[in-house]
């Protein structure tokens, strides 16, 4: 894609809502997601699919993906350090946190103060 003149902001909406080609799209290139936050930002298998390639995915995901446990669960098997990103409830959660810090001891950096007390 680089230097194309293929602009994924002026892309149809037709081939926005083409699920097969925006899941070989992010497969490739996981930073798409960016561009594509409003049609795919609350599709959990799309933004793990960009997570695999693009370690800032989760910023350009929903809320409510953010709030999710078992969202959480699947993010931190993908790339341990998705931790960081994911909302306070959610990194204050203990079994997650257990999850993150077997993954990676980086992210005892994103624990809560009160977290890292009582570890």
């Amino acid at each position: 894609m680089e230097g194309s003149s293929f602009s994924l902001k002026s892309m149809s909406q037709e081939l926005k809502a083409d699920n097969d080609f925006i899941t070989s799209l992010v497969r490739v290139k996981g930073e798409v997601i960016g561009v594509l936050r409003d049609e795919y930002g609350d599709d959990e298998a799309m933004i793990l699919l960009s997570l695999k390639t693009y370690k800032e995915a989760l910023l350009h995901c929903s809320e409510r993906l953010l709030d999710s446990v078992s969202f959480a669960q699947k993010c931190i098997a993908v790339r341990s350090n998705s931790f960081q990103f994911l909302s306070e409830a959610v990194r204050n959660n203990y079994e997650i946190c257990e999850i993150a810090l077997k993954r990676s001891k980086g992210n005892w950096n994103y624990l809560s103060p009160e977290l890292q007390e009582d570890s």
